[in-house]
């Protein structure tokens, strides 16, 4: 695992943040990985505002990025644990580390790392329908047609997902258009 010079050096500046506040800093991280919380609860947090609040924004931004370059690196607990312990990390610390992050692992990873990387979605199939409006409870007379459109894309491990939307006759020629743009800009690629 690859870790830029800012983000190990945020490994030995949690010397300089004292032990006992080290569980509720990992509560936090996690916290925030799993979306249970978000980083303005670092402000919040009465013994943590007692460290200077620059190197604990600096370790906190780090120690997140460790976990998803881990999760990203599909490490297991023991060889974030080593990795850690290889680059100096306090020992209570890289326990603690390791054991909230083998608990939380693989919902991190379904949280945050489906939408990221390089595999989009398939478009397997496309139905569609018009229905003529001709006229609301509120308006007497509208006379417009909407479409309903239903996209079923298959997700990378295969599972099919439906997106269904409606648009009037403006948005779908929008949304031809557009597509008819990203034709065209492919061709060019080629």
């Amino acid at each position: 695992m690859e870790l830029s010079k800012s983000n190990l050096n945020s490994l030995s500046l949690l010397k300089k943040i004292p032990k006992s506040v080290h569980q509720e800093l990992l509560s936090l991280i996690f916290g925030v990985l799993l979306q249970q919380a978000d980083e303005t609860e670092i402000e919040k947090s009465q013994s943590l505002k007692q460290i200077d609040s620059t190197l604990l924004k600096e370790v906190f931004s780090g120690l997140i990025t460790i976990v998803i370059q881990a999760i990203k690196n599909n490490l297991n607990a023991k060889s974030l644990a080593q990795f850690l312990k290889d680059t100096n990390a306090p020992t209570e610390f890289v326990g603690l580390l390791s054991t909230a992050y083998g608990k939380t692992f693989q919902k991190i990873k379904e949280i945050h790392l489906e939408t990221t990387g390089f595999y989009l979605k398939k478009l397997i199939d496309i139905n569609w329908r018009m229905d003529y409006i001709i006229k609301s409870n509120k308006i007497e007379q509208i006379d417009k047609p909407v479409y309903f459109i239903d996209l079923n894309l298959q997700k990378k491990d295969g599972q099919i997902e439906k997106l269904k939307f409606s648009c009037d006759t403006n948005q779908l020629q929008d949304l031809v258009t557009t597509l008819k743009d990203a034709v065209l800009a492919k061709k060019t690629l080629k």
